[in-house]
């Protein structure tokens, strides 16, 4: 079951497209406004795509429970997770990264690299990012006491665009997007009786109406990014008073 969508962003990107325009506003500011465009345009899209294969599966399931572009914060805690999902055996926490060119992973390092038209470039690691989105979702259930309602387990994954190029091997945890219901099937496959008991308990501990619960509390605690957080990030806050 959707309880919800990603965020619509178009209003964000108009305001921000308006400051081009603005006299009092210096030309290297505006190149900045142009790139922090950009890059919300590129991860609304992202965020659309990969929601697009996980709705095909869950989206009319009476047995998950989805949300897509989480982003909460609760007093010191504050993240953001690009897709949740809540099975009545465990969680599971999806990064979605899509690349458009060879994606590549250095075993000896450990490291990630993208291949760009300048050469290959190092990026954040991003299953340390969906670990640490794992990690706060864990600690925010605590503090809020809605752990009560959660399955114990919380794994994560990184979905990465359909059509990139995967240049080498990649670590468990990285899948692309139109595959991670094989993956999961597959992992369903060579699960081990002591776990396979587990989930089975775990299954019937949580009933539907038990994730739906902990779904549509945690939607109630969304603070969606708006403009004026977007000004702060540029330091820009002097706008707001205008």
């Amino acid at each position: 079951m959707l309880i919800k969508s990603v965020d619509d962003k178009s209003q964000i990107i108009k305001n921000l497209t308006q400051l081009l325009n603005h006299p009092k506003i210096f030309p290297s500011k505006k190149r900045e406004i142009k790139f922090l465009i950009y890059k919300i345009k590129t991860g609304w899209d992202n965020e659309k795509k990969a929601s697009y294969y996980i709705d095909t599966y869950y989206k009319d399931s009476k047995k998950v429970v989805v949300l897509h572009d989480l982003r909460i914060k609760y007093y010191d805690l504050s993240f953001q997770i690009d897709h949740l999902l809540i099975f009545r055996t465990d969680i599971v926490i999806f990064e979605s990264k899509y690349f458009s060119s060879q994606l590549i992973y250095d075993w000896k390092n450990k490291s990630f690299n993208i291949r760009t038209k300048n050469g290959i470039k190092g990026i954040p690691n991003p299953l340390k990012q969906a670990e640490r989105q794992a990690l706060n979702l864990r600690k925010f259930l605590d503090k809020t006491g809605l752990k009560t309602f959660a399955p114990e387990d919380i794994s994560f994954y990184v979905l990465v665009s359909p059509e990139v190029f995967l240049k080498t091997k990649m670590p468990e945890g990285i899948i692309k997007a139109d595959q991670f219901i094989d993956k999961f099937k597959e992992e369903d496959e060579k699960i081990g009786f002591l776990d396979g008991i587990k989930r089975v308990k775990n299954y019937f501990t949580n009933s539907f109406e038990k994730i739906s619960f902990l779904g549509n509390e945690l939607k109630k605690f969304h603070e969606p990014l708006k403009f004026e957080d977007y000004l702060k990030m540029l330091n820009l806050s002097w706008l707001i008073k205008q």
